[in-house]
């Protein structure tokens, strides 16, 4: 079975300085594969991935602050890499109930 997984960009960033890029734009894979969605950042202290399904809004996921470098919630673990400005959120075995839009969002507060 396919699933797709569509990752927007959503940020609110108080600094006109600070920046938030989002890669893939949109991912397929199979049932039971591996995912990886990331965001590269600039200076940012708060980092909420959500999830939205069609027809729904958006939920909150897992969030992380950048005093962290990891956090796990069930199949889903957030890794932040401070030193390469860089933010990934992994699905392992990702299922059928996966297939969703997921946002990088962020906050400097």
């Amino acid at each position: 079975r396919i699933l797709s997984f569509v990752f927007i960009l959503w940020h609110t960033i108080a600094s006109s300085n600070a920046t938030l890029e989002q890669s893939p734009v949109s991912l397929v894979l199979q049932e039971g594969e591996r995912a990886e969605l990331q965001c590269n950042f600039s200076t940012i202290v708060y980092f909420p991935w959500y999830r939205q399904f069609p027809g729904e809004g958006p939920t909150l996921l897992i969030a992380i602050r950048s005093v962290s470098n990891k956090k796990e919630d069930g199949r889903f673990t957030v890794f932040f890499r401070k030193s390469d400005k860089q933010l990934s959120l992994h699905i392992t075995d990702s299922q059928p109930g996966d297939s969703a839009t997921y946002f990088c969002a962020a906050s400097a507060q």
